[in-house]
C-alpha cells in the first residue's frame, strides 16, 4: 500500500508539474507575441509619423521657395511702395496660395499621426503661412505692408518651421 500511494503521489506530482510547465510556457509565449506585436505597432506608428512629417515639410518647402523668391527681389527689400514690388508679389501669389493650401492639407495628416504637440506645431506653421498670404493679399489691394512687417512675418514662419523640425526629430528619436 505504501508503494501504491507513493506511485500515485509521484504520478500526481508529475501531472501537476507538466500542467504548470505547460501553463507557464503558454503565458510566456503569449507575452512574447504581445511584446512582438507592440514592437511592430510602435515601428509602424513611427513610420507613419515620419511619412506625415516628411510630407508636411515638403509642403513647407514650396512655401520656402515662394518666400525666397520674394526676399531675393531687391525691389521688395528696398521699397514695398514701388510698382515693381507689387508686380513681384502678384507674380508669386498663386504659388503662395497653393503652398498654404498644401500646408493646410498636410497639417491634418500630422495631427492624425500625432502626438498632439506635433499637430499644434504644424497648425502654427500653417497659421503663419496663411497670415503671410493674407498680408500680401491686402498689400496688393491697398499697398499697406512695410518691409519690417514683411520681415517679421517671414521670421515667424521660419521660426515655426524650425520648431516643427525640432519637434519631429524629438518624436522620432524617442520612438526608437
Amino acid at each position: 500500500m505504501d508503494q501504491g500511494l507513493a506511485a500515485l503521489l509521484g504520478a500526481s506530482v508529475a501531472v501537476v508539474g507538466a500542467l504548470c510547465t505547460g501553463g507557464l510556457t503558454y503565458v510566456a509565449t503569449r507575452r512574447q507575441a504581445m511584446d512582438n506585436g507592440e514592437v511592430a505597432h510602435r515601428k509602424q506608428l513611427r513610420e507613419e509619423r515620419r511619412d506625415a512629417y516628411k510630407k508636411f515639410l515638403a509642403a513647407a518647402e514650396s512655401l520656402d521657395r515662394v518666400i525666397f523668391r520674394l526676399v531675393e527681389q531687391e525691389c521688395i527689400q528696398l521699397d514695398f511702395e514701388s510698382r515693381l514690388a507689387r508686380d513681384a508679389v502678384a507674380e508669386v501669389m498663386g504659388d503662395l496660395d497653393s503652398a498654404a493650401h498644401n500646408l493646410y492639407v498636410e497639417r491634418m495628416n500630422v495631427a492624425l499621426a500625432g502626438p498632439f504637440a506635433m499637430g499644434g506645431l504644424a497648425h502654427e506653421l500653417w497659421h503663419y503661412a496663411s497670415s503671410l498670404q493674407m498680408d500680401l493679399s491686402i498689400y496688393l489691394q491697398d499697398g499697406s505692408l512695410g518691409v519690417d512687417e514683411f520681415e517679421k512675418a517671414v521670421d515667424r514662419t521660419e521660426k515655426a518651421k524650425t520648431e516643427f523640425v525640432e519637434g519631429a526629430r524629438e518624436v522620432l528619436e524617442s520612438s526608437l
